[in-house]
C-alpha cells in the first residue's frame, strides 16, 4: 500500500445503483443560510437530487438536508442567480426540460421549491451559465445533443440557433473577458463564437430564425472568430484567471494531453503529454506573490512572473489538481509534479472548496456515487523495505539471464496470435427418465469434461452456473470446484441437478442455459493460464411442464380458442405428442385420438382438438396466454413432419385476438400504474420519517429538552406504514412478475397469428418482433408500455405511414419516450398497426 494516500474526512454513498458524472455535482450555498456554509449538491441520472451539508468526521443523516426524486434524470445541476426571487437559486437539467428552483433550510428540514422551468422540443445535453452580452442578469445557455443553443434570461427566451456542420455533442465554456462561447466539434478542434454573432444571427427573431432553417439555400453561415486543432477530443474544458499574468487562459483537458490556450485568438500558449488518462481537473492559485511558479537552478520566480505581464512566458504559472482513471489525485505546481495521492475510486470530478470552517478541502466523486470530501496527507508504512546487502557482489550474468526472460514474456503477450490450451472442458447435457408419471419430475443434467489427449494428469478449478426459465426452479444454480483430477483413463465427471417445475404458472419458455468458466490449476492449488468458457443449452421436453387430462377438461363457455387450417392432412392429435403420451404414461387417458387435453401444473387446462377430415386444429383453453406455449409446440411438430417438402401452409381466417391482448396489457399497466403510487407513498412516509428523527435527535441533544408531545409514537406510526407499504410493493412485484409471463406469452401469440394471416416474410416478422417485443422487462425506468407505445408510433410514421415508406421521414421520429398514464394510446397504436398489415402494408426498411 502506498503512503501517499488521501486522507478522508467525511464520505458517503450516494445513492444506490445510481450513476453519475462531472456535470452531477455543484458546491455553493444553494440554501441562502446566513452563515454562507457551502453546501454539496449533488443529482443522479436517475432522477434523485441531494443536498448535503457534512458536519462531522463521518456521515450522519442529519448531514443529508434534503432528498427529492425530480422524476427524470438529471443531467447537471449548478447554483447561481438565476432568479430575483433569492439570491442563490439552483438550476436542473433534465432531457426535456430546464428547472430552477428555490430550497429553504429550517432546522429541521429542507424544501425544493419549483420557481420556474423551460421546455425544450429535442433532447439537452448539457448547459452553462454567465453575463452574456455583459447582462446583469445570469443567463443560461442549454446545448443539445444535435447542436442547438437556447439562451434563457430567467424566465425569458432570448433565442435559439443552431450550429453547423455539428455531429457530436461535447463541453461548453464561456469566456467571460471576449463575451464569447468555446465548443468543440467532431474535427478534434475547438471554435469560438462571439455572442453579439450568435445574437446577430438570429436577428433577434426566434420566428424569423425558424423561417431560416427551413431555407437551407438562403441561409448565411456561421462563421467563428478562431479555431484551433488540439488533434483530440476534448474532455474538460476550464476557465482560469491568471493572477501572475493578469490574463485569462482556456484550459483544454484532452485524452492524453492537457492545452493551455489563449482566450482572444486560440493559439497554444503550453500542452502537456500525460502518461495517463485525465478523468477530472481543478485549477487554482496559491496564496502569495509567486507562489505558483516552480523555482530551481534554471527557473527563477521574479523573472517568470516578468515575462507573464508581457504575455511572453511558456509555462503555466498556477497550480493544478488532474484526477485519473488509474485512482490518483497529482497536483502540479506550474510544470512540476509536486503530489500523488491514492484515491479508492477514480474521481469524475474534483473541486476545492471551504466546507465549514475549513478551508482547502477536496470534493470528489465517483461515477458510482462515492463521495468524498478529503485532504492530502502520508501514511507511516507498515512494513519496513528490504535492502540487499551493499558488500554482496552482485551477479551481472543472473542479472542479464533474469532480464532476457522478461523480455521474452513480454514479447509472448504481445503477440496478436492467441494460443489456445490443449486442455478443454466441454458440457454434455442429459435428460434422465422421468422417475414417475405423477408430476414429480427430475432433469439430470451430466457435464461431461474432456480427457487430456496425452494421458496427463490435469487438475482444473471451475464454476458452473445454471440459467433457467422463469417457470422452473433448481435449488442450486451455481456449482464452485476448486480442483477436479483428470487422467487419461479417468471417468468425466458428473454433476447432477433437480429441477422442478414451479406451480404457480405457466411454462414460456424451455431453455436451459449451462456455463462453465474454467482454469488450470497448478501444483501450488493457484489458477494458472486465461480463464476459459465453454456454453451448452439443452430444450426441455413438453412432457416436463404438462400433464395428460381426462378430454373435455377445458370445455367452458369462457373458453379462447385458436382455430388454424392446413392444406395437408395430418394424423391425430395422439400421434401428434405420441412422445409425450408414452413419457408420461397416459395412454389410458387419450381415449379418444382426435383430442389431447394437456395439464398445466398451475392446473390451466389447453385442449388440442382435430377435426374430422384431419385438415382443422383447434387449441381452447379458459385463459389466453396458456394458449401460447402450446401453439409453438404444435407449429414446430407440424412442420417437422408435414414440411418436409417445403409445402406446408398454415392458415388463421378469424380475426386476430387483439381484444384478449388488451386485457392483458391493462393487467399489467395496473400493476405498474399502483406500484409507481405506492413507491410515490413510500417515498413521503420516508422523507417524514428522517423529518421526525431530526426532531427527535434535536431534542435529545438540548440540554433542556422540551417534551416530545407524541413524536415518539408518530415515529413509530410512520415506521409502520413504511413497513406496510413495501410489504405492498413486493406482494404486487410478484403479481407483476405473473402478468408479465402472461403478457409476454400474449404477444407471442399475436405475432405467430399476424405472420400466418398475413403472410409474413421472416424479414418482416423479424422487425415486427423487434417493435412489438415479447420480452417485458419491469427492473426498468421505462416500462414496456411506454418503449412499445414509441415503437408502434415509430411504424406509423415510417413504413406503414398513410403516404407510404416513400413519404416517411425516419430522421424526423426523434421523440422522447413518454410515460404513459394508461394504455389507451397504445392499444390505438397496436390496432392501427395491424390494420395497416392487413390492408397490404409491409413493415421493411
Amino acid at each position: 500500500m502506498s503512503i501517499f494516500q488521501i486522507k478522508e474526512l467525511w464520505s458517503t454513498n450516494v445513492g444506490s445503483k445510481e450513476e453519475f458524472d462531472k456535470n452531477s455535482i455543484c458546491i455553493g450555498n444553494v440554501d441562502n443560510s446566513d452563515s454562507r456554509e457551502n453546501k454539496i449538491i449533488v443529482g443522479s441520472f436517475e432522477g434523485i437530487l441531494r443536498v448535503y451539508k457534512p458536519q462531522a468526521d463521518s456521515f450522519s443523516i442529519s448531514d443529508m438536508l434534503l432528498e427529492k426524486n425530480m422524476g427524470s434524470g438529471i443531467l447537471q445541476v449548478d447554483v447561481g442567480r438565476f432568479s430575483f426571487t433569492c439570491d442563490i437559486s439552483l438550476a436542473i437539467l433534465h432531457s426535456r426540460k430546464l428547472v430552477v428552483g428555490q430550497i429553504t433550510s429550517t432546522d429541521t428540514f429542507s424544501n425544493f421549491k419549483v420557481l420556474y422551468e423551460h421546455a425544450f422540443d429535442r433532447n439537452a445535453y448539457n448547459f452553462i451559465s454567465g453575463g452574456f452580452g455583459k447582462s446583469q442578469k445570469q443567463v443560461v445557455c442549454v446545448q443539445s445533443v444535435d447542436g442547438a443553443l437556447f439562451f434563457y434570461e430567467h424566465e425569458m427566451l432570448l433565442f435559439q440557433i443552431q450550429l453547423p456542420d455539428f455531429l457530436i455533442p461535447g463541453p461548453l465554456l464561456y469566456a467571460q473577458n471576449i463575451d464569447s462561447l468555446i465548443i468543440t466539434n467532431t474535427n478534434l478542434e475547438l471554435e469560438c463564437y462571439r455572442f453579439q454573432s450568435l445574437q446577430a444571427y438570429t436577428n433577434n427573431n426566434i420566428a424569423a430564425q425558424k423561417a431560416a432553417q427551413q431555407n437551407e439555400q438562403n441561409k448565411s453561415r456561421l462563421e467563428p472568430d478562431w479555431i484551433c486543432n488540439i488533434g483530440e477530443q476534448a474532455h474538460h474544458l476550464v476557465y482560469h484567471y491568471n493572477k501572475i499574468s493578469k490574463r485569462h487562459d482556456v484550459v483544454v483537458v484532452g485524452e492524453q494531453t492537457y492545452f493551455i490556450l489563449q482566450e482572444t485568438d486560440g493559439k497554444i500558449r503550453y500542452q502537456r503529454r500525460l502518461e495517463y488518462t485525465p478523468s477530472c481537473i481543478k485549477t487554482y492559485h496559491l496564496p502569495g506573490n509567486n507562489k505558483d511558479i516552480y523555482e530551481n537552478d534554471d527557473r527563477n520566480g521574479a523573472a517568470i512572473a516578468a515575462q507573464a505581464v508581457q504575455n511572453q512566458h511558456d509555462s503555466p504559472c498556477f497550480s493544478i489538481i488532474m484526477g485519473s482513471f488509474s485512482h490518483y489525485l497529482m497536483v502540479y505546481k506550474d510544470v512540476q509534479l509536486v503530489w500523488t495521492a491514492k484515491t479508492q475510486t477514480a474521481p469524475i470530478y474534483v473541486n476545492v472548496a471551504k466546507i465549514g470552517n475549513m478551508e482547502g478541502l477536496i470534493i470528489t466523486l465517483s461515477d458510482n456515487g462515492w463521495l468524498q470530501v478529503v485532504y492530502l496527507g502520508t501514511d507511516t508504512p507498515t512494513q519496513n523495505v528490504q535492502i540487499s546487502d551493499p558488500a554482496q557482489e552482485m551477479n551481472y550474468q543472473q542479472m542479464e539471464y533474469e532480464h532476457q526472460k522478461i523480455l521474452a514474456r513480454i514479447r509472448n503477450q504481445e503477440d496478436e496470435k492467441q494460443v489456445e490450451p490443449e486442455e478443454k472442458i466441454t458440457i454434455t447435457p442429459q435428460l434422465s427418465s422421468f422417475i414417475e408419471a405423477t408430476g414429480e419430475y427430475i432433469d439430470d443434467p451430466k457435464n461431461q469434461l474432456t480427457r487430456n489427449e496425452q494421458g496427463r494428469i490435469i487438475r482444473m478449478s471451475m464454476k458452473l452456473q445454471l440459467q433457467l426459465p422463469p417457470n422452473v426452479f433448481a435449488e442450486t444454480t451455481n456449482f464452485k470446484f476448486e480442483s477436479i483430477n483428470f487422467s487419461g483413463r479417468q471417468t468425466p465427471p458428473v454433476i447432477k441437478v433437480h429441477i422442478y417445475p414451479l406451480k404457480n404458472c405457466f411454462p414460456t419458455e424451455t431453455k436451459v442455459t449451462l456455463t462453465a468458466t474454467y482454469q488450470q490449476v497448478s501444483q501450488n492449488q493457484e489458477g494458472s493460464g486465461q480463464l476459459r468458457t465453454s456454453i451448452s443449452e439443452i430444450q426441455m421436453p413438453l412432457s416436463f411442464f404438462v400433464t395428460i387430462g381426462l378430454p373435455g377438461a377445458a370445455k367452458e363457455p369462457t373458453d379462447f380458442k385458436i382455430n388454424l387450417i392446413l392444406n395437408k392432412q395430418t394424423s391425430s392429435a395422439v400421434s401428434l405428442f405420441e412422445d409425450v403420451i408414452e413419457s408420461l404414461q397416459a395412454r389410458e387417458m387419450c381415449t379418444n385420438k382426435k383430442q389431447i387435453s394437456f395439464i398445466y401444473h398451475n392446473q390451466v387446462p389447453v385442449s388440442l382438438l382435430v377435426s374430422k377430415d384431419d385438415l382443422k386444429i383447434r387449441l381452447q383453453s379458459p385463459d389466453f396466454s396458456s394458449l401460447w406455449f402450446i401453439l409453438n409446440e404444435l407449429i414446430r411438430r407440424l412442420n417437422d413432419l408435414l414440411n418436409g417438402d417445403g409445402e406446408l401452409e398454415i392458415t388463421f381466417s378469424d380475426a386476430i385476438p387483439l381484444n384478449e391482448l388488451f386485457q392483458v396489457i391493462d393487467e399489467h399497466s395496473g400493476y405498474r400504474q399502483e406500484i409507481a403510487k405506492l413507491k410515490k407513498v413510500l417515498e413521503d412516509r420516508s422523507y417524514q420519517f428522517r423529518i421526525i428523527q431530526k426532531r427527535l435527535l434535536n431534542r435529545f441533544k438540548d440540554k433542556n429538552p422540551s417534551p416530545l408531545n407524541n413524536l415518539d409514537f408518530l415515529l413509530n406510526h410512520t415506521y409502520v406504514q413504511i413497513i406496510d407499504t413495501g410489504s405492498q410493493i413486493d406482494q404486487l412485484h410478484q403479481q407483476q412478475k405473473q402478468s408479465s409471463l402472461k403478457l409476454s406469452a400474449a404477444i407471442e401469440i399475436i405475432l405467430v397469428l399476424l405472420k400466418i394471416r398475413f403472410k409474413m416474410n421472416e424479414d418482416e416478422y423479424h422487425i415486427l418482433r423487434m417493435h412489438l417485443s415479447p420480452y417485458v422487462d419491469d427492473e426498468s425506468e421505462q416500462g414496456w408500455e411506454d418503449v412499445t407505445n414509441a415503437a408502434m408510433t415509430n411504424l406509423l410514421k415510417t413504413c406503414l405511414a398513410k403516404g407510404g415508406k416513400g413519404n416517411s421521414n425516419i430522421s424526423q421520429t426523434t421523440n422522447q419516450i413518454k410515460t404513459l398514464q394508461d394504455a389507451s394510446k397504445l392499444r390505438q397504436h397496436i390496432t392501427l398497426v395491424c390494420d395497416r398489415i392487413s390492408k397490404g402494408g409491409k413493415i421493411e426498411y
